[in-house]
């Protein structure tokens, strides 16, 4: 479902945000620096709120090195380019409602481990910083699990 700029999608194992700063459901998105869509998809079956698995995925722009457009608009590609991924830099705060805290591991494009991010709990919401160049090589997705 899509109105007035921001998108859900059902059931409750899935929260979906595409605005600077939004709620949906269990999760809301605070301080983005920049448009950046993010999507929250339970691992276990289970609504976002009562999870232990949840993937966060940050979709800011990406594109091919080399990627060449021939207008202003970006609808004619005239180069089409080649990996590696080029990443645009974006954070944003994200927020699950939850009583309980979360581990936090970053992943790359490849699906790949990058590290730890740190999160924290307070007044029932657990919040942390998703951000593309928190890592070498970019992040693209965090994994919550507890």
């Amino acid at each position: 479902m899509v109105t007035a700029g921001k998108m859900r999608s059902f059931p409750n194992a899935s929260a979906s945000l595409a605005l600077p700063q939004n709620q949906a459901g269990a999760v809301n998105l605070l301080h983005a620096s920049a448009w950046t869509p993010k999507t929250g998809e339970t691992l276990d079956d289970k609504a976002v709120a009562d999870s232990d698995s949840v993937l966060v995925i940050q979709l800011t722009n990406l594109s091919n090195t080399g990627l060449v457009f021939g207008n202003e608009a970006k609808k004619l590609v005239t180069k089409t380019g080649a990996l590696p991924l080029l990443v645009y830099k974006g954070s944003a705060t994200v927020g699950l409602a939850s009583r309980r805290p979360y581990k936090v591991t970053a992943i790359n494009c490849d699906g790949v481990p990058c590290g730890p991010v740190e999160g924290s709990c307070k007044d029932g919401v657990f919040r942390f910083k998703a951000e593309t160049s928190l890592f070498p090589g970019g992040v693209m997705a965090c994994h919550l699990t507890r």
